[in-house]
């Protein structure tokens, strides 16, 4: 999962910077990323990125 502080860090500029310029992008994608689910065992459930399956 590529967070906010991971681009800004490879990209050489500030999470401030994407915010600035790209907040919509980002609410956008968090959106998106929320509303995804996966079906196991025949149910459907929410996905969560690998940080949460710790």
């Amino acid at each position: 999962m590529l967070s906010v502080k991971t681009v800004a860090e490879q990209a050489g500029v500030s999470h401030q910077y994407l915010y600035t310029h790209f907040k919509d992008t980002i609410e956008q994608l968090r959106t998106n990323e929320q509303h995804q689910a996966v079906e196991v065992e025949a149910e459907t459930v929410p996905a969560a990125p690998p940080a949460r399956w710790l």
